[in-house]
């Protein structure tokens, strides 16, 4: 007999065990989760070269690439397409990554970093609004975790309001992927 809170409980005396019961079927094999040898790595890191200057981005500029500090998978081309990252075949998702540091813009204006996909807007975007009291800003942005095809391609714009000769910083400014699945 014990007692807990004001209230008594008896312990009730159990028979003896009965024979264990037969085991049941097996299950179906679950998917295995890529590790070691089943997962290799496939994404990118562009960056620039040099700084970017004299650059009119008050309606909006894509920033192109002139270096892979590396490229597993074959997702950059430089002479056609400097501004995309390309998804290529046997990518189901990925998730993007970029950086963009400006000087010599005006103080309280704005700059705007986004990314696209195929040119347009897609759910995942990142984006950000950024709003200094000095002449140099640098905005960071990461996507979520998004579906896409073979093919599609993602830029990163960039949008200052009024300045018409801005710097783009080299040693700052990248756009970056890494492949999920």
């Amino acid at each position: 007999t014990i007692t807990l809170a004001g209230q008594t409980f008896t312990s009730i005396n159990q028979g003896a065990k009965g024979d264990t019961g037969a085991t049941g079927a097996t299950g179906t094999a679950g998917a295995t989760g890529a590790s070691g040898a089943d997962f290799a790595f496939a994404g990118c890191l562009l960056k620039k070269a040099s700084d970017q200057t004299a650059l009119n981005a008050t309606g909006g500029v894509l920033l192109s690439w002139d270096t892979e500090t590396f490229d597993v998978g074959g997702w950059h081309e430089s002479v056609t397409h400097p501004t995309r990252i390309t998804v290529p075949s046997g990518i189901a998702y990925i998730q993007l990554f970029g950086n963009v540091s400006v000087s010599l813009h005006t103080a309280n204006k704005y700059l705007h970093v986004v990314m696209q996909k195929n040119g347009a807007d897609f759910i995942g975007q990142p984006a950000q609004l950024h709003i200094s009291d000095i002449t140099q800003s640098r905005a960071n942005v990461q996507s979520a975790p998004i579906a896409v095809t073979a093919g599609d391609y993602f830029e990163l714009e960039v949008q200052v309001e009024t300045d018409t000769s801005i710097t783009i910083d080299a040693a700052y400014t990248w756009f970056a992927v890494k492949a999920l699945g």
